[in-house]
């Protein structure tokens, strides 16, 4: 079935794909305001595509939702009282609508994955004004095996634009430029080995000391026999207040298989470029970091990484267009992913995304080559 073309107003699912039995259903060119899911994915629901279609929640008049926390660094009180209004409506959602946690049945999102089967993809959608853009929830009988969300513009989320959980295995996230996010894309649950995501080619910006660009939360406690596979290559992060923060960051060995290679971190001289870093990661290596560093570094901050204390790429007062600046020492500086290679001391294979990406004998960090 193709639905196609329809404005589909203050549903509380505007699209409801449910069971194993609903598949290769495609979801195009619709505009969703208002409404609590506008696409709602749910148990066993497999090979769906939605794609090209706006959603947004409509009616909070001049205030909208978008990322709030920071909003303390603001002069202005005008603005800080906007900020007090998205997040209200977060605070709304987890304790009013929803049942405390940050991820509900009753949370409002655009589109919603929620124990679905595998092959749904998620692409070139607008995706604004809400609590969350995309909600990505699995068990260990539903896993969202080769899910994709690509392609798509997400911003002014309360919550997270992209949120990630358990039993998700080669699930990719690439070519998506979320900003004006809480968080632009988190990821829950690190205590699960049945995982493996890529995130990669992403561009993320928040303004200037504001909110999260990414953010990583697990409950503490619990030590995996194999922990979850996480790689976050090639991506930039412009502007927020933590370039990347970390919940409950004991030593347990829950990111021993977490990657962070190629990637552009441009934070405020004044923003924390890694908050609460944890015990134990992969690596963190390759990278352009600039940002108010954690005193001692980690272990597992690499050598490779350039850039340095209190640097930025480009003052994130504005989204910036993510284009290397002329003669940045982000250029030609990677690590070549798309070929077997070494990281960490281990030796792995040649990641997603990048055949034919790199055009030098070094690629640049970052989202965005420095092509002709």
């Amino acid at each position: 079935m193709t639905v196609r073309n329809f404005t589909i107003r203050a549903a509380r699912y505007a699209v409801y794909i449910l069971g194993s039995g609903s598949r290769h259903n495609v979801i195009e060119g619709n505009v969703m305001p208002s409404g609590q899911k506008r696409v709602y994915l749910r148990d066993g629901a497999a090979l769906n595509e939605v794609r090209g279609n706006e959603m947004f929640m409509d009616g909070l008049g001049e205030f909208k939702p978008g990322g709030w926390n920071g909003a303390r660094n603001l002069p202005d009180p005008a603005e800080q009282y906007a900020h007090g209004v998205k997040e209200h409506i977060y605070w709304v959602y987890k304790h009013e609508v929803g049942n405390g946690s940050t991820y509900s049945l009753d949370d409002d999102s655009g589109v919603g994955l929620w124990y679905a089967g595998g092959g749904n993809a998620v692409h070139h959608n607008h995706i604004h004004d809400t609590l969350g853009a995309v909600d990505l929830i699995a068990d260990d009988t539903r896993s969202l095996e080769g899910a994709r969300i690509y392609a798509n513009e997400l911003h002014g989320t309360s919550s997270v634009g992209i949120g990630l959980g358990r039993y998700q295995v080669d699930v990719e996230v690439f070519e998506n430029l979320v900003y004006d996010a809480n968080a632009c894309f988190r990821v829950q649950d690190m205590d699960d080995g049945n995982r493996r995501i890529y995130v990669y080619r992403n561009r993320f910006y928040n303004p200037h000391r504001e909110s999260d660009n990414n953010y990583y939360h697990w409950e503490p406690g619990t030590i995996p026999d194999s922990p979850a596979e996480l790689w976050v290559y090639q991506n930039t992060f412009v502007g927020a207040l933590w370039g990347m923060e970390f919940a409950y960051p004991e030593d347990d060995g829950l990111m021993a298989s977490t990657w962070f290679v190629n990637n552009v971190y441009s934070t405020s001289p004044t923003s924390t470029l890694i908050a609460n870093p944890p015990g134990t990661l992969g690596a963190f290596d390759y990278n352009w970091a600039g940002g108010v560093y954690p005193d001692p570094l980690p272990s597992w901050f690499g050598a490779h990484n350039v850039g340095g204390p209190g640097l930025e790429l480009w003052a994130d007062e504005t989204i910036p267009d993510f284009v290397l600046p002329p003669g940045s020492d982000a250029q030609d500086h990677g690590l070549d992913l798309s070929a077997p290679f070494e990281l960490g001391g281990l030796s792995h294979p040649a990641l997603p995304g990048l055949e034919g990406y790199y055009c030098d004998a070094a690629p640049d960090i970052g989202a965005v080559q420095d092509c002709p």
